[in-house]
């Protein structure tokens, strides 16, 4: 995954570190001619994989999934922050936090505000999960479920532009898998 924000460029991917996917990160301060050192982000005993990154300004936001190995059971949405143009991160936060499974994450920001959807399994067939934070990703307000039905809805992708936030999934709920989608202005 890669993020752009002025002359930065951000690299995010999961990789096997003796025995274990985690979460590694790199930058360029000059445009992508060179890259620092990498970064373990998530550096944990579970299986961290699919990160997701963005940038606004001089922020850097990633988010991954993290849980047990087999991939299967209680899977988290995991998230950490940088306000130095991604030389240092701040602790990790699980965005999730419940007993189901969790998959498809994707987050977008924009000048303060950060937002993040997830599928989520914890209270029966996927439904799709929102957060959004208004304070660079210091907190995040509570969360909602996004497609709230009785199908299944996986594969969340947001984007956002100034206020508009724009949200898309594939959902089972009128038989077939049709793509649904959601705004707030």
């Amino acid at each position: 995954e890669i993020a752009t924000s002025g002359n930065n460029v951000y690299v995010a991917w999961f990789d096997d570190i003796e025995g274990n996917f985690e979460i590694l990160y790199r930058r360029s301060t000059d445009g992508g001619v060179n890259f620092g050192s990498t970064i373990n982000l998530s550096n944990n005993d579970e299986e961290s994989v699919r990160p997701i990154i963005a940038a606004s300004g001089n922020n850097v936001y990633v988010v991954w999934t993290d849980g047990q190995p087999s991939g299967f059971g209680n899977n988290e949405v995991f998230y950490r922050r940088s306000i130095d143009g991604g030389a240092t991160f701040g602790p990790t936060i699980n965005l999730s936090n419940n007993e189901g499974r969790t998959a498809g994450v994707s987050i977008a920001a924009h000048e303060n505000n950060v937002y993040v959807v997830w599928g989520d399994e914890s209270a029966g067939p996927s439904e799709i999960l929102y957060r959004r934070s208004t304070d660079i990703g210091s907190n995040f307000g509570p969360t909602i479920n996004l497609s709230n039905n009785e199908g299944f809805s996986n594969g969340p992708e947001i984007a956002v532009y100034e206020n508009n936030v724009h949200v898309i999934w594939s959902d089972s709920t009128l038989g077939n898998s049709e793509i649904f989608y959601r705004k707030s202005t």
